[in-house]
């Protein structure tokens, strides 16, 4: 592993803003995101795995391996908008294969064994570990929103807020039927915890109530 290209993807990672579209007080990088997923889905790995003595757990180190490489391409491709990416079927295919030819490009750099990175960004976000990775990943957005709104006074993402809702409410019936996730005391802390992101979201639009009476007239 040579350690100075180690260090200069780091600062790719750190240099790269995601939300580009949006007006952010503070801004995120790539590296503060799949940091947060990182924390994020190792206390929900663990937290899952203390509710079961028997049976299937959820494999931790996975967890981990697939935070780390889920946006890795934007090394290369830059953090892509959601509406952008997913405008049409067209657009999300071409932004899929220019993703698909970061993370080669990502492998070549490190000069890595292309099945250690390649498998856990494609399945980032597959298998029940792929599931708390997608949670978490919905979590750091949910916190961005927090931050920004509660605690920095943006209002300028209120509208995200309500579209995270949407997002939220699809993930839960998603999870709730999907088959990887073998416990039922499982599914029921993911709905809790989904419901909760979502009351953080609902908070955030309760924010878009107009001021009256503080404004006088322009004559």
């Amino acid at each position: 592993m040579d350690v100075i290209k180690v260090f200069n993807m780091s600062q790719r990672l750190c240099s790269v803003r995601r939300y580009s579209q949006l007006h952010l007080v503070k801004d995120e990088s790539v590296m503060e995101h799949t940091g947060f997923v990182c924390f994020f889905g190792f206390l929900l790995s663990e937290y899952l795995n203390s509710l079961v003595e028997d049976g299937e757990k959820i494999d931790v180190c996975k967890v981990l391996q697939k935070s780390v490489v889920h946006d890795i391409d934007e090394i290369i491709t830059g953090d892509i908008p959601r509406p952008t990416k997913y405008y049409n079927k067209e657009s999300k295919e071409v932004f899929d294969k220019i993703s698909t030819a970061g993370i080669n490009n990502v492998i070549n750099e490190l000069g890595m064994d292309p099945n250690i990175i390649l498998k856990n960004w494609t399945d980032a976000k597959k298998d029940k570990e792929g599931i708390i990775v997608k949670i978490s990943d919905l979590a750091s957005v949910v916190y961005k929103l927090w931050d920004e709104t509660i605690l920095l006074g943006n209002k300028k993402l209120l509208q995200q807020a309500k579209e995270v809702i949407e997002y939220i409410d699809s993930t839960m019936v998603k999870v709730a039927l999907d088959e990887e996730i073998v416990h039922n005391i499982w599914r029921n802390k993911l709905r809790i915890l989904m419901i909760q992101l979502r009351e953080v979201c609902e908070e955030i639009t309760e924010l878009d109530q107009p001021i009256i009476g503080t404004l006088k007239p322009f004559n």
